[in-house]
């Protein structure tokens, strides 16, 4: 059990105060684990109330909260044919089957969205969905995520394929495109930001993979950044902090992330060659990091030696350094065996203590 106050901690952290102890950060999506800390099965009826009980016992901050779908659905949302399963979802089938169709589709989108204005029913679906699990996860902070989703939704929709064709044979419509998805994330962003109830927001957009930039500086410097830097102002503008989060390595634009004013970046992936310690050393002190112990090899099939090293060489740095959550480099997920997150956790406790 927590003998101190999560929200109390995150807080002092982000506001770059000096705290007597580390705060982490995870997503837990391991259904062992979760049963594990809320001592109760998984049943189907009560699942939000399982997930949220074992994240309080063991988490500072956290986001999205999912419950596990099982068995597999299938479901069609606006065209697109989605499986859901466990605690994730994939596009099984597109509304287009090639490419002059696609463009098309997205003529149509951008006609949809320019139309687009959120009514009050829609906007209270929203604030009473995260107020109901912030609710459930008692002192844990839950960090509002309604502003991601812009970039990486139409590339994901779209496939890399026709998302990079159209980038180059129609730039207008793709910078259309993008920025209709954007204003639809920031009008919510501007009506129901919260600094009292929300204080951190979290923002996740991969634009990187484990070998370096998933698009080139310049589409980006064009299409992402100045963008994501309009959205972190609007936050900040209302006492809101914000967590930029992209997986892979992101050294080629360390700096324009820094440029956007984000207060803090996750996961540091440290197989793709971002290296914590560095990380720490380009960006500024106010800025947050939060991650850094892999979840893709280290924590599936490590041992308890090479997880109890990793562990203590992050809190090490955390307290030398300052400003470091710890958090895995993604999240808690189902392929990773309970004892290596309970070891994990148990680690970290004794640890950040010290």
């Amino acid at each position: 059990m927590k003998d101190y106050f999560s929200r109390e901690l995150i807080l002092q952290t982000f506001s770059i105060k000096k705290t007597d102890q580390v705060a982490n950060f995870d997503l837990l999506r391991n259904k062992r684990a979760v049963e594990f800390y809320a001592g109760k099965r998984l049943d189907g009826k009560n699942n939000l109330k399982i997930v949220t009980g074992a994240c309080r016992k063991i988490l500072d901050l956290t986001r999205t909260i999912r419950v596990p779908i099982d068995p597999p659905v299938q479901i069609e949302e606006n065209g697109f044919v989605k499986m859901y399963a466990g605690w994730t979802s994939w596009i099984v089938e597109r509304p287009f089957g090639d490419y002059q169709s696609f463009q098309k589709w997205v003529k149509l989108d951008v006609q949809r969205l320019n139309r687009w204005f959120p009514d009050v029913f829609f906007l209270e679906k929203i604030k009473n969905d995260y107020e109901l699990k912030q609710n459930l996860l008692g002192d844990t902070v839950l960090m509002w995520t309604e502003a991601e989703g812009w970039f990486y939704g139409p590339y994901n929709e779209a496939g890399m394929e026709y998302f990079s064709y159209l980038w180059y044979d129609d730039p207008v419509l793709f910078s259309e495109w993008i920025e209709q998805r954007f204003r639809q994330k920031k009008i919510i962003t501007e009506v129901l930001v919260d600094a009292e109830k929300f204080p951190i927001a979290f923002i996740g957009e991969d634009i990187a993979c484990k070998t370096g930039l998933i698009f080139s500086p310049w589409m980006l410097e064009k299409e992402f950044f100045p963008r994501l830097k309009c959205l972190i102002d609007v936050f900040n503008e209302k006492g809101v902090k914000v967590v930029f989060h992209s997986d892979g390595n992101l050294m080629e634009v360390i700096d324009q992330i820094i440029a956007t004013g984000a207060n803090g970046l996750h996961p540091i992936e440290p197989i793709a060659g971002m290296d914590l310690e560095k990380v720490r050393a380009i960006c500024p002190e106010e800025m947050i990091l939060l991650g850094n112990l892999d979840c893709s090899q280290l924590l599936p099939f490590g041992s308890r030696k090479e997880i109890e090293q990793e562990v203590k060489r992050i809190v090490d740095l955390a307290k030398s350094t300052g400003n470091i959550i710890f958090s895995s480099s993604s999240e808690l997920h189902d392929e990773i065996p309970l004892e290596n997150i309970i070891c994990m956790f148990e680690i970290f406790e004794t640890q950040r203590k010290r």
